[in-house]
């Protein structure tokens, strides 16, 4: 979840980048993060998030998209 999060998230804030045109249109039809949510919360319950954190991988990946996000969208 935390990886679709973050690139959904960052494809919305940068929608009005040329890199990201037509893709933020596109993106109703493939986003994942909610639906990946729901299975967490379904096969881990209501709390998964405060009992499953991301691994020290995942997070460093979510921050470095959090960091192409502000200084090279398009890369």
């Amino acid at each position: 979840d935390y990886i679709y999060a973050q690139l959904e998230s960052s494809i919305k804030t940068n929608k009005d980048h040329e890199a990201f045109q037509g893709l933020h249109e596109l993106l109703a039809d493939i986003a994942r993060a909610d639906g990946i949510a729901k299975d967490l919360k379904y096969y881990l319950g209501e709390e998964w998030s405060i009992k499953y954190q991301p691994t020290s991988a995942v997070q460093v990946y979510v921050n470095h998209l959090q960091e192409l996000e502000k200084k090279a969208p398009a890369a």
